[in-house]
């Protein structure tokens, strides 16, 4: 009985904002690579907010239940995020989380943080790094005879040999180009949704399908490469827009309560 496993940040994770599995959004594009690819169970340790190197941490951990003849999909995220605290991983990019270490962790910690990104971070250890994993991700999944399937999540990953002439575009992209220009994405976003993305892993669900549709391709057929560039929905999102709800996360939130729940549109 073959599974599909997905490590990735939240553009991969069913279950984002909440960290509660029991709350998923049923078309979400993973699930429906899932069914699409025939394997009976479904294995989803996306985390928001992680780096390249916790989400490798989790296939190495998990390599000897990830059996032959399963699929891994490993969605990469920003190259630049790490993993520096052990039991924060969502702290990827860390910059942005000095007050919330300083909460966690104490002042001191905060401050080595920011030296650490001033002083000790250059941009030539990402690529190192990044490169590194994916060469250990291809080794292991030769060895094992797993299905792998590498999706950029951002622009950065493009850089690099293992996409160029293989894919195009990456889940960032698609997220960006959903809202009608730069203003109605920071409105949005920041003031109407209250930085709590209403998106089931920040896509509308068309775009869910669409992913779903182009993975599901490539998998059966990888020579033809992977297309997250061209023919997705576009500007659906602007100041004051009301969505379809179908095409939103099935986990509501609850403004003023902050909690969330299941729901049934």
């Amino acid at each position: 009985m073959s599974t599909l496993w997905v490590f990735g940040d939240s553009f991969t994770a069913n279950h984002q904002p909440t960290g509660r599995p029991d709350l998923n959004t049923p078309w979400h594009w993973c699930q429906q690579v899932a069914r699409g690819l025939g394997h009976a169970h479904y294995r989803n340790l996306a985390t928001q907010g992680s780096s390249n190197e916790f989400q490798w941490s989790l296939v190495y951990n998990f390599r000897t239940d990830i059996q032959s003849g399963d699929t891994v999909i490993f969605q990469t995220t920003m190259i630049n995020r790490e993993w520096l605290f052990e039991h924060s991983p969502e702290k990827g990019p860390y910059w942005n989380f000095l007050k919330e270490i300083a909460d966690q962790h104490g002042s001191a910690a905060a401050r080595a943080t920011e030296q650490y990104s001033q002083h000790l971070h250059w941009p030539a250890r990402d690529h190192f790094r990044f490169e590194a994993q994916l060469l250990s991700l291809r080794q292991m999944a030769h060895e094992r005879a797993w299905q792998l399937i590498v999706i950029p999540g951002f622009e950065d990953s493009l850089e690099h040999d293992s996409f160029r002439g293989v894919v195009q575009g990456c889940l960032h992209t698609i997220e960006r180009d959903e809202f009608a220009n730069s203003f109605a994405r920071i409105s949005v976003y920041d003031r109407e949704w209250k930085r709590i993305d209403r998106r089931a892993a920040h896509l509308v669900r068309p775009n869910h399908d669409l992913v779903a549709e182009r993975v599901l391709a490539y998998a059966r057929d990888p020579r033809q490469g992977l297309d997250l560039a061209t023919g997705f929905h576009q500007k659906v999102i602007n100041v004051g827009t009301r969505l379809d709800p179908e095409w939103l996360n099935q986990i509501e939130w609850k403004p003023g309560r902050n909690d969330f729940e299941q729901v049934s549109w």
